[in-house]
C-alpha cells in the first residue's frame, strides 16, 4: 500500500518533469484514485491510504521548507559575495 501511494506521487512528479504540455493536478488525481480503486475500498483501507498520504504530505512539506531555507541561504551568500566584490 505504501508503495502504491509513493508510486502515484512519483508518477506525477515524473510527468511534470518530462511533459511539454500543461498538466492539471486535479485530472491526475482523479485518474490516480481510479487506479488505486479507492471507491471500492472499505473504511479501514481508506483510512490506511489517508494516513499514508497525510504522512507523505507532511514530510514533503517539511522537505520543501528545508530546501527553501538552504536555497535562500545560498542566494544570500552569493549576493553578499557579489556586493563585497563590487566594493
Amino acid at each position: 500500500m505504501i508503495e502504491e501511494c509513493s508510486d502515484s506521487v512519483k508518477k506525477w512528479v515524473e510527468l511534470l518533469v518530462v511533459s511539454e504540455n500543461e498538466l492539471y493536478v486535479d485530472d491526475y488525481i482523479k485518474d490516480a484514485l481510479e487506479d488505486l480503486n479507492l471507491e471500492n475500498s472499505n473504511i479501514d483501507v481508506l483510512g490506511q491510504y489517508y494516513n499514508i498520504f497525510a504522512s507523505m504530505s507532511s514530510v514533503a512539506s517539511r522537505m520543501r521548507l528545508a530546501t527553501e531555507k538552504v536555497l535562500t541561504e545560498k542566494f544570500l551568500d552569493e549576493e553578499i559575495k557579489r556586493l563585497e566584490e563590487e566594493e
